[in-house]
């Protein structure tokens, strides 16, 4: 099936990168109308990905305590400043 793509060039485009990600070849991303990167899903994620970043605001030391715990004890590495910042 792949000989039917090839010399051809399909132009999808989508909000979701897990989309993207499984349709292209190739992935441009553009922002306010300039394009921003294009590459390989492999090449993006190797430049840009890092991971995921999930920030948590709590009111005292003891939630803060808590939430720690929990992520370390899910396997969740942290790294703990004023604001709670977890890597997932």
């Amino acid at each position: 099936m792949l000989h039917l793509f090839a010399g051809r060039t399909i132009i999808l485009s989508t909000h979701f990168m897990d989309e993207a990600d499984i349709l292209g070849d190739r992935i441009a991303i553009i922002s306010e109308g300039r394009l921003r990167c294009c590459g390989s899903s492999m090449f993006l994620k190797k430049q840009f990905a890092s991971g995921y970043y999930l920030t948590l605001v709590v009111s005292d030391d003891e939630r803060l305590r808590q939430k720690k715990e929990a992520a370390e004890a899910n396997g969740i590495s942290s790294a703990v400043s004023t604001d709670v910042a977890l890597l997932l």
